[in-house]
């Protein structure tokens, strides 16, 4: 699930993973509790995709506020930092990802690349 797989795919019976977890005996509260935090962290990936420069903190607060945890590791692009930056996000979202959200500056994408190095790589202002 950390890893990016399809959360949101249906089965035959159009049943996604977490459905099937939740009508599970016994439940898995873990099981529930990561496919729930995993659906909210490819809400917010396709948030800043979709949005790119005109991202704002609400939306972003919202997403948070659904689950969508910050630092969470997105397939190939490291974290949501990595990924704003890649879409053209203002350096005004990318200061309140690192201070208001406390995005890890530490994380590294796959190239092994923080968020800052990718910044000064793509020639984009932090």
């Amino acid at each position: 699930v950390s890893f990016g797989c399809n959360t949101s795919h249906m089965n035959a019976q159009r049943l996604t993973p977490l459905s099937l977890a939740q009508r599970a005996t016994p439940r898995n509260p873990e099981l529930i509790a990561a496919l729930e935090s995993q659906n909210a962290n490819r809400e917010l990936q396709k948030l800043i995709k979709r949005e790119r420069s005109q991202l704002t903190i609400k939306q972003v607060v919202a997403a948070l506020d659904r689950g969508a945890n910050i630092n969470a590791r997105i397939a190939d692009q490291g974290s949501f930092l990595h990924l704003l930056i890649d879409n053209n996000g203002t350096p005004a979202m990318v200061t309140a990802f690192v201070n208001e959200f406390k995005a890890d500056i530490s994380i590294m994408d796959s190239r092994s690349y923080r968020a800052i190095e990718k910044c000064i790589l793509t020639d984009q202002p932090p």
